[in-house]
């Protein structure tokens, strides 16, 4: 029983008996949040929050990979300030980096939910920080910054659904979903990509020095396989793009 309070989440408290081939759920709140498809804890969530401010950052990953809500009382407890600076003094970026990358992992069935949570508990710019070290600082200007992952998840969501349609409509498609994080990076920091200037394959040191890559490189901890695959996905889109507003322009002017 101190066992199943211990633990994080009130849907990590449930435990098998193979004696009884019953569940028990000692808190008696694990099954009643299974139910309601919500995420919370066995303890106070502000108090089990400042314990270990990593635990946020799993109840949202879990949300994602299960398509929860996040209770009232655990997204209040996330928005205090105390979180907050808890989460960006205490937890190395390292443990930052492989949540993220768990949250937009192959269990992910929303990852769109998981950047919403971010935002809705105001830690987006603790884990995906502009610093001031690229071409581009939030701290200058926060509006800016707000509405670079306003457009981000614009654009992962756009991106979430096209993709799901598609393999829906279309089963017999082969993806292998270990690569498929490396879509949902590309969708939401395609706003922060674009603001590298032009050449940037010429200018290896200013490019490393970007916001883009110092949020995968510095801040979440990517190893370089990965960023180079992220970035492939970016290059990419951008002859699309012309090609299609090009295509759009000569309609428009036909």
């Amino acid at each position: 029983v101190e066992d199943a309070w211990r633990r994080d989440l009130t849907i990590n408290c449930l435990y098998y008996n193979l004696g009884s081939n019953q569940v028990e759920d000692f808190t008696e709140c694990g099954i009643r949040d299974l139910i309601l498809q919500q995420i919370d804890t066995p303890k106070a969530p502000l108090k089990t929050l400042l314990e270990d401010p990593t635990r946020i950052l799993r109840a949202i990953r879990f949300a994602a990979q299960l398509s929860f809500d996040i209770s009232l009382e655990l997204l209040s407890a996330a928005r205090d300030d105390r979180v907050r600076e808890a989460l960006r003094g205490k937890v190395s970026r390292d443990a930052i980096g492989k949540s993220i990358d768990e949250m937009l992992g192959t269990r992910a069935r929303d990852p769109c939910r998981g950047i919403q949570l971010l935002m809705a508990t105001n830690l987006i710019d603790v884990v995906f920080p502009l610093g001031d070290d690229g071409e581009y600082n939030c701290d200058n200007d926060d509006d800016d910054a707000a509405m670079l992952y306003k457009v981000g998840l614009e654009y992962l969501s756009r991106t979430q659904s096209l993709v799901t349609r598609i393999f829906v409509q279309s089963p017999e498609l082969e993806w292998d979903i270990g690569k498929r994080r490396f879509l949902w990076y590309a969708a939401f920091l395609k706003p922060v990509y674009e603001l590298m200037p032009a050449g940037r394959d010429s200018n290896k040191k200013r490019k490393q020095e970007s916001s883009f890559y110092r949020l995968l490189d510095v801040s979440l901890k990517r190893p370089k396989v990965d960023v180079q695959s992220i970035e492939s996905i970016l290059k990419g889109v951008e002859p699309i793009q012309t090609m299609i507003l090009e295509e759009a322009n000569d309609d428009t002017d036909a």
